[in-house]
């Protein structure tokens, strides 16, 4: 971070990282992270490679002046690496009630899928 004409650097704001939910399906990865009070307008949503970048500032949602609290509004931070690759050309991004929804199509492999037992148990 670059220091001002002052020498001392800007004060930073605290992040925490979001927690996130990440699936695989058919059609690539699916990601949910928890961004309570973020909007839209706040969120960014980028990959570079297979690392996937969340970072989200949640609004204050009372005006007035603060007799008292204990409630802090932090930035939202996460990056994640993908376990496939994915198109960066084909990824969405929906925000809804606090959960944004990020769904990335995978390019390359096939899905993965679990091992089974043969059918009709083996054995002699």
């Amino acid at each position: 971070m670059a220091a001002d004409h002052t020498g001392t650097a800007p004060p930073r704001r605290r992040v925490v990282g979001a927690p996130v939910d990440v699936y695989e399906v058919e059609a690539g990865i699916v990601v949910l992270a928890d961004l309570p009070g973020v909007d839209p307008s706040a969120l960014d949503v980028g990959l570079e490679g297979r690392i996937l970048t969340i970072h989200g500032t949640p609004r204050t949602l009372a005006t007035g002046e603060a007799i008292h609290r204990e409630f802090e509004l932090t930035d939202f931070f996460r990056q994640l690496r993908l376990p496939i690759d994915v198109d960066p050309d084909a990824i969405s991004a929906e925000l809804r009630d606090g959960v944004l929804t990020v769904h990335l199509a995978r390019i390359g492999r096939p899905v993965r899928s679990p091992s089974r037992p043969p059918a009709g148990g083996g054995g002699g």
